[in-house]
């Protein structure tokens, strides 16, 4: 298999990840999106996230019964895996 063949074959399986996923978000009748800047900043430093709690950004990027663009900061308790609002 020649090297433009086996390019052509990658994005071609990329084409149909993203239809994929497209499928599933038409679906969706709510899509909330994450960000944990923490994570960002040490993984843009090469750092080792060390803290306990970190803040996530809740954003609702879809939603069928109502509003859109909503944000909520949470705090993520990262060795227990459990997520609840700030205080």
């Amino acid at each position: 298999m020649s090297l433009k063949d086996e390019i052509e074959k990658m994005i071609q399986a990329e084409r149909e990840k993203l239809e994929s996923r497209d499928k599933k978000e038409q679906d969706a009748h709510l899509v909330i999106g994450l960000y944990n800047e923490a994570m960002e900043k040490a993984q843009d430093n090469n750092e080792i996230l060390k803290d306990r709690e970190v803040e996530l950004k809740a954003t609702i990027l879809k939603n069928r019964n109502g509003s859109v663009n909503d944000e909520v900061t949470l705090t993520f308790d990262r060795p227990i895996l459990k997520i609840r609002e700030k205080i």
